[in-house]
């Protein structure tokens, strides 16, 4: 029978296997980005140093001099490191840990200091570095922080304006270029960012789709072809009972009939096992929902802590329900919540099996949820179809805690 169902899959697919989605083979085209070519988004305002480096090459040799030029190579050097980090970090698509944090802000940290040293040592076209430091900063920070942060240099800006003697029209070009540059650095790199995570959703989606049609086939063998087969299966035993008068022969092909029909069973589980999701297939629940909740950590920067303590092993259907309720709740966490932690509890006893999903971000008025959803009802519909229930406790500002639970008697 598996044959015959694989023939039919290679007739309909000359290839073979499952059809390849076109979401997968744009995903598969595109090409990663060169981080020297995202560079260029910083390095377009270098340029604007040129008639600074003017002035600074017609000063008299001096002490001051020295300073400057010192001055001037620390913060071009912190400004390409930062820049650097940046492009690197956004072509990569690595998020930085916890030690790798200080090198990532350090060079900011100098940029700031030489933004009040200079202009007292440089003079008016000091307050420039201002522009530079905006550039850096703001594609790294969300909206809000961006916008709190160019405010601060805008401020910056004019307090040493004020206290070196600055030519009001040289602060207010300064107050002009300050949220310009940052607001068109800032709007490259999050345009880029968003490309990618669009690319990286599109595939996940395909695969998603790809992993929900081979659990439909496997429903539907389950509970079609296999309990047909049953059914004769249970007739045949009926038959075979009842034929201890009858002849030799006939007694011969219920036997053979009885046989064939049981390899088709066992043929029908191994098919219905291996159409199932490949990370519990291989791994188990526990240690793919271990590996899942790492790379998710890492990805989105939120603290996951987890305490997996299954008491044997789960019947495949619930073990698929928790899989993708635990996938839909994180990712929910990682889009709303604005969480820095997210506790992961999957329990069983003989009579029960729960999964606890909680987090510590903003929260959501439940009542807003019921008209709107879609997610929650699809992972109260899946639980469901396994006998289980989803419940969900949650107020604005303490967080949002998700409840799945299954009998098992």
């Amino acid at each position: 029978m598996s044959k015959r169902l694989s023939a039919l899959m290679v007739d309909q697919h000359p290839e073979g296997g499952m059809p390849s989605s076109p979401l997968l083979r744009d995903d598969e085209q595109a090409r990663t980005i060169s981080p020297y070519l995202l560079w260029v988004i910083w390095l377009m305002w270098l340029p604007f140093l040129i008639q600074p480096a003017m002035d600074f090459v017609q000063m008299p040799p001096s002490l001051r001099k020295v300073a400057t030029g010192m001055g001037i190579l620390l913060f071009l050097g912190s400004y390409l490191w930062a820049t650097w980090q940046e492009a690197s970090r956004l072509t990569r698509a690595t998020s930085p840990g916890a030690g790798s944090r200080w090198r990532r802000w350090l060079p900011v940290g100098v940029m700031l200091v030489l933004n009040v040293v200079m202009p007292f040592v440089q003079g008016a076209w000091g307050l420039g570095g201002l522009i530079y430091t905006s550039a850096s900063v703001t594609g790294r920070l969300k909206v809000r922080q961006a916008v709190l942060v160019v405010g601060g240099l805008m401020l910056l800006a004019v307090i040493l304006g004020v206290i070196i003697s600055v030519p009001w029209a040289t602060v207010a070009q300064m107050l002009f270029l300050i949220p310009v540059v940052g607001a068109t650095a800032a709007s490259f790199s999050r345009t880029f960012q968003t490309n990618r995570e669009l690319r990286l959703a599109r595939k996940e989606i395909a695969r998603l789709a790809v992993s929900e049609e081979r659990l439909r086939f496997a429903r539907d063998l389950h509970d079609s072809v296999k309990q047909h087969l049953f059914a004769v299966s249970m007739q045949v035993g009926a038959a075979l009972a009842q034929a201890e008068q009858s002849s030799e022969a006939t007694r011969s092909h219920l036997v053979e009939a009885d046989t064939l029909i049981s390899q088709a069973q066992q043929e029908l589980t191994a098919l219905i096992h291996e159409l199932r999701p490949s990370e519990l297939q291989q791994k188990g629940l526990p240690a793919a929902l271990r590996e899942y909740t790492q790379n998710w950590s890492r990805q989105h920067s939120i603290a996951v802590e987890l305490d997996l303590v299954p008491d044997g092993k789960l019947p495949l259907a619930i073990e698929d329900a928790f899989w993708r309720i635990a996938q839909e709740a994180l990712s929910n966490a990682a889009r709303h919540s604005q969480a820095s932690k997210v506790q992961l509890c999957l329990k069983s006893t003989p009579e029960q099996a729960t999964l606890s999903i909680a987090d510590n971000g903003r929260g959501f008025a439940l009542d807003g949820v019921r008209q709107t959803g879609i997610g929650l009802h699809s992972m109260r519909e899946r639980m469901a179809g396994v006998g289980g229930t989803v419940t969900i406790q949650s107020r604005p500002g303490e967080g949002t805690r998700l409840l799945a639970c299954c009998k098992l008697v």
